[in-house]
């Protein structure tokens, strides 16, 4: 072989070796799961997924008999005590649960949610993860290794079809002032100008979670950011094009 391309091949083989050595060492990074954390999240709200919201919340296994991925948060019309699972941390978010989901069926018909940092009654109210837009806007990593995402959320109440909802079906959006309800009825004008939520950013803090832990993160709060929440005046008819944007 000739000498150029012995040199050539060597310095090749070299280059392949210094590549390997850095993605073995300072130059590799583990998937970050932040985001994959906030989606489950929310998938687990909507689904009343207590296993997973166990999981996500403490980062530790749930109790043998319950498997995430199925709901075991009973609806309203179920009212019913749970038997002990022998896990007491585990109990307390169940009933912590439980009671979110009853007090934003509740407050929905009676025009006021009550929002906890447990953020059920937001992610209920918000309709997050059903086609509501949401992106992470900003991230900030903090020196004890903890991290607060911040969620951009827009509505866009004005946007959606409603010429897929019979006539007479009862809507309820989020209003003025945060956590105000506002129900208004599929084929009806509404009452007036109605001042409704259209843009909110929610604070989502987490924390370094252990090995039993989903993503390697475990969610501590989801809550709205102070002064953050704007808002639209809308006048018209719900279900046609009579929807007006003041």
């Amino acid at each position: 072989m000739h000498k150029a391309t012995i040199r050539v091949c060597a310095f090749v083989a070299f280059l392949a070796l210094c590549c390997t050595l850095s993605l073995t060492s300072a130059c590799y990074r583990p998937p970050d799961h932040v985001v994959d954390t906030i989606i489950d999240y929310i998938a687990a709200v909507q689904g009343q997924d207590i296993g997973l919201l166990y999981q996500l919340r403490s980062g530790l296994t749930p109790p043998p008999d319950i498997r995430p991925g199925l709901p075991h948060i009973p609806a309203i019309w179920e009212d019913r005590p749970f038997p002990p699972s022998g896990n007491l941390a585990f109990d307390l978010l169940r009933e912590r649960a439980q009671l979110a989901y009853h007090q934003y069926d509740k407050g929905r018909t009676r025009g006021k949610l009550r929002l906890s940092p447990l953020g059920i009654v937001l992610i209920k109210g918000l309709v997050l993860g059903r086609g509501v837009m949401y992106n992470v806007a900003e991230r900030v990593d903090h020196p004890d290794g903890r991290v607060t995402a911040y969620l951009q959320v827009d509505l866009n109440y004005e946007q959606i079809n409603y010429h897929q909802l019979p006539d007479g079906t009862i809507v309820y959006f989020m209003g003025y002032p945060l956590g105000a309800t506002y129900p208004a009825t599929v084929g009806q004008r509404l009452v007036g100008a109605v001042k409704l939520l259209d843009r909110l950013r929610i604070r989502v803090d987490l924390a370094p979670a252990g090995p039993t832990s989903v993503h390697g993160w475990r969610l501590l709060s989801f809550t709205p950011q102070p002064g953050s929440d704007e808002y639209i005046t809308v006048t018209g008819q719900i279900g046609n094009r009579s929807w007006l944007r003041e």
